[in-house]
C-alpha cells in the first residue's frame, strides 16, 4: 500500500517541454498524468534541477489526505519546502448575523 499524490509542475524555462521530457524519463513514468506514489521524487528533483542550474522548479503536490497540500522549490540541487496552513479568524461578535 501506498500514499497517492497530485503533482503538478511549473519550469520557468524557454526548454520547459525538453526539461519535462528529461525528467519524465528519470522518474520512469509520468507523475503529472494522474494521482500516484512517486517516492524518490527528492531525489529526482534534486538531480535534474542540478542537471539545470539556473531553472526553478515550482513542484505542488495534493495528498490523499485532506489538508496535505505543499509546494516545493528546486534550484541547483536545493529545495525549500512549504507546508501549507490552515487557520481561522478570531472570533469577532461583530460579524455575527
Amino acid at each position: 500500500m501506498g500514499y497517492y499524490t497530485n503533482h503538478k509542475i511549473i519550469i520557468e524555462n524557454d526548454e520547459n517541454e525538453t526539461i519535462l521530457n528529461e525528467l519524465i524519463e528519470i522518474v520512469g513514468y509520468d507523475p503529472f498524468d494522474d494521482d500516484c506514489k512517486w517516492y524518490e521524487e527528492p531525489n529526482d528533483m534534486k538531480l535534474i534541477s542540478k542537471r539545470y542550474p539556473n531553472v526553478l522548479f515550482t513542484l505542488n503536490g495534493e495528498g490523499e489526505e485532506s489538508f496535505d497540500i505543499w509546494v516545493k522549490y528546486y534550484k541547483n540541487g536545493k529545495c525549500q519546502e512549504c507546508i501549507a496552513e490552515l487557520t481561522f479568524d478570531k472570533f469577532d461578535e461583530s460579524k455575527l448575523k
